[in-house]
């Protein structure tokens, strides 16, 4: 063989190498300024795949995310799924509970668990201290996106985020900045709560809540954990954004003796809006054995049920490209 060929042969085992090496250890990849990436470690509760933690600086403080990455990603560009946590909670504990990794393992899709200041996210008018200080979490959510898809094969189409509580709150407040980068949301237990709310179009939205909960009230009412000291009553407020995607209505379905369905009517191609109430469901995400006979629902595989739905439709997948 001609020694030009040996030289080309090896370069292309060489690049190889380095791109298998930059997938399985992340450090070789890293992209924010001042990055510290952590070694894997094996995911919590049995799920298939590693975490790596990166810490990065970001308005002033130290910001961080962990990455569930599965033991299989197959070729090509693969799901994304951000979940901020809860108020008071951090992405360790949503992790732990809520159980994405499993489905994300045999799905060949990335997670990403983003950490708030001081356990709390700057959605609008709640939660403290994020809220209060003025801490910019859409800039940093925006900052961990450039930082995954440098670092990982990432499909532009199939980028989700949602979560709980405040964590559901910040997703919404995601999606009314108008950014195009996340084309699918969920939420449970919480409301959008910006100023202002300008959506980009062509997004889906799946969201739950308890008939019961009284922390974020579905009629409104008054609250201590927000700013204003209000929380708007929850199918009006979704109204505004489902009519701000290009939506008009609501068909309205008894699923179950617990369940009721509300699916937005005469929305645009490529939007879809569910909201779903149980009667029974306080303020939690529900999942587990013992889910579904006590709220109709296992949050986590709706969740799922729903993202991927989405993804089945969304066309070929496109690498996505980090803005920064």
């Amino acid at each position: 063989m001609p020694r030009h060929a040996i030289r080309c042969l090896a370069a292309i085992g060489a690049l190889t190498a380095t791109a298998l090496t930059a997938l399985a250890s992340p450090a070789a990849a890293a992209t924010a300024p001042g990055a510290v990436v952590s070694a894997p470690v094996a995911a919590p509760n049995g799920a298939a795949g590693t975490d790596t933690t990166v810490t990065f600086p970001y308005g002033g403080v130290s910001r961080s995310y962990t990455v569930f990455v599965p033991s299989s990603v197959p070729s090509g560009p693969r799901p994304l799924v951000i979940e901020p946590h809860w108020y008071t909670a951090d992405a360790a504990l949503a992790e732990l509970k809520h159980h994405l990794d499993f489905t994300a393992a045999t799905t060949g899709a990335f997670v990403v668990y983003p950490d708030g200041v001081g356990g709390s996210w700057n959605g609008g008018t709640c939660c403290s201290p994020a809220d209060t200080t003025g801490v910019d979490d859409i800039g940093f959510l925006n900052a961990v996106l450039d930082d995954v898809e440098a670092r990982y094969p990432i499909d532009a189409r199939r980028i989700a985020m949602g979560g709980y509580s405040n964590g559901g709150i910040m997703s919404y407040a995601f999606a009314c900045s108008g950014s195009t980068r996340v084309e699918s949301f969920f939420a449970d237990a919480a409301v959008p709560l910006t100023a202002t709310c300008t959506p980009a179009r062509g997004l889906g939205f799946d969201h739950l809540h308890g008939l019961q909960d009284v922390s974020v009230p579905w009629n409104g009412g008054t609250s201590t954990a927000t700013t204003d000291g209000v929380i708007p009553p929850v199918l009006p407020t979704l109204t505004r954004l489902a009519s701000a995607e290009g939506c008009s209505g609501w068909t309205t379905t008894a699923v179950s003796s617990l369940l009721t369905r509300y699916v937005a009517k005469q929305c645009p191609v490529g939007t879809t809006f569910t909201v779903t109430t149980s009667a029974t469901l306080r303020h939690s995400w529900p999942t587990g054995t013992d889910a579904v006979p006590a709220y109709g629902v296992d949050e986590t595989k709706s969740v799922w049920s729903y993202l991927i739905g989405r993804w089945r439709s969304a066309g070929p997948p496109v690498r996505a490209v980090a803005a920064r």
